[in-house]
């Protein structure tokens, strides 16, 4: 049971991993002129700035965040693909709530990331 649970959860993560670095915010850069201190587009003012900045602050967290899950679920693997039989008990209790942490993580940025995107509408 607790194997089903584990694969379906590592077969979700992957998903949500994949699925989650598919939009690309890209801009025009004019590597010839100078800044003049004006802020291009929508972004004027106050308001403007602290979104674009809390948007630049979730991207981080959501890179670092995946990154260092990616790195823990090879770890993990690795330990178990490793271990005797009866230290794998052990890793697939430790490797339930890593998957657990993750989907908080993942879920949390993206609900975040939601709340900014319908913000920035406002």
């Amino acid at each position: 049971m607790k194997s089903k649970l584990l694969k379906i959860g590592v077969t979700l993560l992957t998903i949500m991993i994949t699925l989650s670095n598919l939009i690309v915010f890209a801009g025009d850069v004019d590597i010839t002129g100078t800044f003049n201190g004006e802020i291009p587009g929508d972004l004027n003012g106050a308001a403007g700035a602290t979104r674009e900045i809390l948007g630049m602050i979730l991207d981080i967290i959501r890179t670092i965040g995946i990154g260092i899950a990616l790195i823990m679920l090879t770890y993990i693997g690795i330990k178990f693909m490793l271990a005797s039989p009866n230290e794998r008990a052990n890793i697939k209790q430790y490797s339930m709530n890593f998957i657990i942490g993750a989907f908080i993580l993942v879920g949390g940025v993206g609900v975040l990331t939601i709340i900014k995107n319908y913000a920035v509408d406002i």
